[in-house]
Order: C-alpha cells, then sequence, then structure tokens
C-alpha cells in the first residue's frame, strides 16, 4: 500500500513538471500534495468550484443570520431591561 501511494506520488510529480507546478509540489509531505493536487483538480472542474462556492455562500449566509439575531436579542434584552428599570 505504502509503495503504491510513492509510486502515484512519483507519478503526480512527474505530470505536474510538464507544467512548471513542481515547485509548488516540492514537498515530502504526501498529505500537503495530494490536497493541492486536489485544489488543483477543483478549480479545472467548474462543477466543483461552483458547488464549493454554494456551500461558501451558504455558510456565510448562516453566519450573518447568527449575528442579526444575537442582535436583535440584544436588542430585546435592553428593552426588557428598560421596562423592568421603569417599574
Amino acid at each position: 500500500m505504502i509503495k503504491l501511494k510513492f509510486d502515484a506520488r512519483r507519478n503526480v510529480i512527474e505530470m505536474f513538471r510538464d507544467k512548471n507546478i513542481i515547485t509548488a509540489l516540492s514537498t515530502d509531505d504526501f498529505g500537503s500534495l495530494i490536497r493541492e493536487v486536489k485544489r488543483i483538480m477543483e478549480e479545472a472542474n467548474p462543477k466543483i468550484a461552483r458547488k464549493k462556492q454554494r456551500r461558501e455562500e451558504r455558510q456565510n449566509l448562516i453566519r450573518n443570520l447568527k449575528i442579526l439575531v444575537a442582535i436583535k436579542f440584544i436588542d430585546f434584552w435592553r428593552y426588557v431591561k428598560s421596562l423592568f428599570n421603569l417599574k
């Protein structure tokens, strides 16, 4: 299994050497090599890129909604406190 990984790594490096990407992949860490190859493949595949963009947009919307809810809750809490202070 390990031999297959190193053979695959060598093949990937030789594949990218032609495109001058080897400088970005010149590492002994197999995990970072795989991540870099996956990133390059995602950029090349528009379907994956769109899916990733939609996921990021959805996460941004959720984060913004959480912030909005927190702000509204703080405003409501201040209103409740002011009611009790008036009594």
